[in-house]
């Protein structure tokens, strides 16, 4: 049932993307990023080899110029110009199939790749806790038995909720996360840089400060010990951030921390609420070119608002927008 509603998805995915493309939306994002001197912020989660591949050489055919954390943290300091089209390239969680699927290209393309680990998985379970949520979570209480309704609640009770679903299934899961010696090989090749994403992957709004600082402190002190270098950049794990988690950010030490506002950067953007557009890696690669520009994420909002206006076919209305929401 599962690889029909990927099918299913990506079809749609695949339709919407060429339509941005014959109505010229996409030629005209093109012309923009030319015309514009900003970073194209780009994270991905996993991605398989051939389409990691197809967007690094659409990419490269398209003149943009890779530029590495420490680059763009000295682009937004205005230490130096921003390259004509510049591209930034990172990837969140830790994802074991990355070490197969991704490293390669970067060492074949010469490629500075940021990735952005959460450190709890990497060195325990080896199992993202949202996984169990969306396999397992109609096991739940009523209301907290689906991701958004979890991502609402404060970190006591998504660890009580996620701890009832670890002790019932743990067996059931194969590895997803990195292990300790993954993150240290990839630590060692030259391109790649290694972020901090908290210890559990938590919704740092939702923490306490007592939270907040164990999340990033021991992420922090985990990573650079396997590493043995400073890590000093971050991510919010789901993008989740206010003022407060951003001054906590900075208490720490870190030079950038990056959102997943879908924007372009700027030259004098915040270095500790950088936006990125998500690339998602298990669609048609029509899909994947218009994430790239920018382009994918506001065209689903609109789509999405004008399917709110009309309220007299509510049921079908449902329907599409939860088929519109699995094509993030």
């Amino acid at each position: 049932m599962n690889n029909i509603k990927l099918m299913i998805r990506n079809l749609l995915g695949g339709l919407f993307a060429l339509g941005l493309m014959l109505t010229g939306t996409y030629s005209r994002a093109k012309k923009r990023v030319e015309a514009d001197p900003k970073i194209t912020s780009l994270f991905f989660h996993t991605i398989n080899k051939d389409m990691f591949r197809k967007c690094i050489v659409w990419l490269k055919k398209n003149g943009y110029v890779f530029i590495s954390s420490e680059q763009l943290v000295s682009i937004i300091k205005n230490k130096i110009q921003i390259p004509p089209k510049a591209v930034w390239i990172t990837f969140d969680d830790g994802w074991k199939e990355n070490v197969d699927q991704v490293i390669p290209i970067i060492a074949e393309f010469n490629l500075p790749v940021t990735f952005f680990i959460s450190t709890d998985p990497v060195e325990n379970s080896g199992v993202f806790w949202w996984s169990y949520v969306s396999k397992y979570g109609k096991h739940l209480p009523r209301g907290y038995n689906n991701l958004k309704a979890i991502q609402t609640v404060d970190e006591v009770r998504r660890k009580e909720l996620i701890q009832k679903l670890e002790d019932r299934f743990n067996t059931r899961f194969n590895r997803e996360a990195m292990n300790v010696q993954d993150v240290i090989n990839i630590s060692k090749i030259p391109q790649v840089t290694v972020g901090c994403h908290t210890v559990h992957h938590v919704i740092m709004p939702n923490c306490t400060d007592t939270e907040l600082d164990y999340e990033v402190t021991a992420s922090k002190q985990a990573l650079e010990n396997w590493i043995g270098k400073k890590v000093t950049f971050f991510s919010y794990p789901d993008g989740g951030y206010n003022s407060h988690v951003k001054d906590v950010i900075k208490k720490h030490g870190f030079e950038l921390a990056a959102t997943t506002d879908n924007r372009f950067i700027v030259q004098d953007e915040d270095l500790f609420a950088v936006p990125r557009f998500w690339v998602r890696g298990d669609g048609f690669f029509y899909e994947a070119k218009c994430q790239l520009l920018g382009i994918w994420v506001p065209f689903m909002w609109r789509i999405q608002k004008w399917l709110d206006i009309d309220s007299n076919i509510e049921g079908l209305m449902t329907e599409l927008r939860t088929v519109l929401s699995n094509l993030f």
